[in-house]
């Protein structure tokens, strides 16, 4: 068995530097984050000076990532709630009607 077709490898370029990957990933997958990472940088930076150390702008990016996360995280504990909560009232709702009958 080939180990190169099972851990394929990629060079990402995320704000101007190339990263290789290799591994069991998708590829199309770290495409998207790394796209993701790119365009957030380029965001931070584009409101810096162009002496600011790249690892600022890395770090900054990663925590304006790393808060819509944590926004998307939470939204979505919340919707589960609510569909638990209202799953509940339905299943007594019907337990409700068949205990009438």
């Amino acid at each position: 068995m080939n180990v190169e077709s099972e851990n394929p490898s990629v060079v990402l370029t995320i704000y101007g530097q190339d990263y290789p990957v290799r591994g069991k990933v998708d590829i199309e997958q770290l495409k998207r984050i790394a796209s993701l990472v790119n365009d957030r940088m380029q965001e931070v930076g584009a409101n810096m000076s162009s002496s600011v150390a790249v690892h600022k702008i890395a770090v900054l990016a990663a925590m304006n990532i790393a808060g819509e996360y944590l926004e998307y995280r939470d939204e979505h504990e919340g919707l589960l709630d609510h569909v638990e909560k209202k799953a509940r009232q339905m299943i007594l709702t019907i337990d409700s009607s068949l205990s009438d009958t």
